[in-house]
């Protein structure tokens, strides 16, 4: 299936998908496409400045996955399925700032975020990996992985307060 990258939208907050948890999902066809479909949106430079990650819920589909930006190719990307976050450091929080496509464009936000974090993933060949990741990876992959979990970098009476402004 190769959708045109019309096919996929930006999901605003205060839509309930974002703030859902998402599904593990079974690698099958339909999901491999929609993940080279995220990939190909991602890179294709529809977005506000440089695209460093992506959720599917962000795109409307309430699924465990989220991608990654690692190159100027367009299938240069990290694919993350069925996410799992079995150990945050206790370490104190680094401060980051943050944007999400899913809330107010070219705005961003402070967040408080754990500087070193373990993943279990499953990849696009339905191969678990286990890996930590530490600094500004860490901070990334928390961001998407939030997303997964129904959570924005921004908290939400913050982000209802400024709906109501």
């Amino acid at each position: 299936m190769n959708l045109p990258l019309e096919y996929m939208k930006i999901i605003k907050y205060p839509n309930d998908i974002l703030t859902t948890p998402c599904l593990p999902v079974e690698i099958n066809d339909e999901v491999e496409d929609f993940v080279w479909e995220m990939v190909k949106f991602m890179k294709g430079g529809s977005l506000w400045g440089t695209v460093t990650g992506l959720a599917a819920n962000q795109v409307g589909k309430n699924w465990r996955i989220f991608v990654l930006n690692t190159g100027k190719d367009p299938y240069d990307a990290k694919i993350y399925i069925n996410p799992e976050m079995p150990w945050m450091t206790k370490a104190p929080k680094n401060i980051y700032t943050e944007g999400c496509y899913s809330l107010t464009d070219n705005q961003f936000y402070h967040t408080n975020r754990a500087p070193s974090i373990r993943l279990k993933w499953q990849d696009i060949d339905r191969v678990w990996h286990e890996e930590r990741f530490n600094g500004v990876m860490a901070q990334v992959i928390r961001h998407e992985y939030d997303h997964l979990e129904g959570h924005l970098c921004v908290p939400k009476d913050m982000l209802d307060a400024n709906q109501k402004s």
